[in-house]
């Protein structure tokens, strides 16, 4: 079974044939104008802090997101923290149009 779990978090992750991580870099560059993202913006210690705030906006837009973001390749989310972006506002794009039926 750990095999099985190993070779997962290696494949790229699809929903309808578009791999998540373009997907993440897609919302990333589009969805975080100025303009839709909160006054009040936290400052991070770290990337596992900004990422935790990341999860938590996912499962309060879509219940269950944040199991999946486990095997996904977290480095736009990396580019997302450096470049000082807003997690909920990135969740809220990820999440709202997140349905796990359609990975593969």
């Amino acid at each position: 079974m750990r095999l099985i779990v190993c070779l997962i978090m290696v494949l790229p992750l699809h929903q309808d044939g578009v791999s998540i991580s373009l997907i993440v870099d897609k919302i990333i560059q589009t969805g975080s104008d100025e303009s839709s993202i909160a006054n009040s913006i936290i400052d991070y210690n770290c990337f596992e802090e900004w990422l935790e705030d990341f999860k938590i906006e996912c499962d309060r837009i879509k219940a269950g997101v944040s199991p999946f973001l486990e095997f996904m390749d977290t480095s736009n989310l990396q580019n997302a923290y450096e470049s000082g972006k807003d997690p909920k506002n990135i969740a809220y794009h990820f999440a709202k149009d997140f349905d796990p039926m359609n990975i593969s």
